[in-house]
C-alpha cells in the first residue's frame, strides 16, 4: 500500500487530527487522572488553538485521499529551523514510513528541529541532532 502527504484541509480533516490528538493523550500522565468530561473539554480547546497556529500535513492511503492514517503539526519559530509539536500515525498503519513521509522537509540535512513530545512507540529512533524541549509545547 502507497501513501499520499498533502496539507491539511480544516473542513474535511479537522475531525481526524483533532480526534486522534485528543484520544492519543487521555492516558499520558499529569492527564490520566483527570475526569474524562473535564480532559475532553480542555484538550479539544487546546488543540484547536494549535490547529491554527501550526502547519498540518496528513498522510492518506493513496487510493482515497480520505483515508487519513496520520498527521504531523510544526510551527516555525524565531529561529531558523522547526518545532515539531506532534506527530500521529495510526495503530495499524506504523512502522510502515509514515512518520518519515510527513516529516520529509524537517529530515532534510542541516534543519534545525526542536520536538516536544516524546515518542511513545519503543524502538523509534529520533535524529540525533533534533532536540527535545517541553516547554515549547503551545507556546
Amino acid at each position: 500500500m502507497s501513501f499520499i502527504v498533502r496539507p491539511y484541509r480544516a473542513k474535511t480533516d479537522e475531525p481526524f487530527v483533532l480526534g486522534a490528538w485528543v484520544a492519543s493523550n487521555r492516558f499520558a500522565p499529569g492527564f490520566r487522572e483527570m475526569s474524562r468530561a473535564v480532559y475532553e473539554h480542555e484538550m479539544k480547546r487546546w488543540v484547536w488553538r494549535q490547529l491554527e497556529r501550526h502547519r498540518i500535513v496528513v498522510a492518506h492511503a493513496e487510493e482515497d485521499e480520505n483515508a487519513l492514517v496520520g498527521f504531523a503539526a510544526w510551527r516555525i519559530p524565531d529561529w531558523d529551523g522547526y518545532v515539531l509539536s506532534y506527530v500521529y500515525v495510526k495503530r495499524p498503519a506504523r512502522r510502515l514510513g509514515i512518520a518519515r513521509l510527513l516529516l520529509a522537509a524537517q529530515l532534510q540535512e542541516g534543519v534545525a528541529v526542536v520536538y516536544t513530545h516524546l515518542p511513545v512507540v519503543r524502538g523509534l529512533r529520533v535524529p540525533e541532532k533534533w532536540k527535545y524541549n517541553q516547554f515549547l509545547r503551545g507556546a
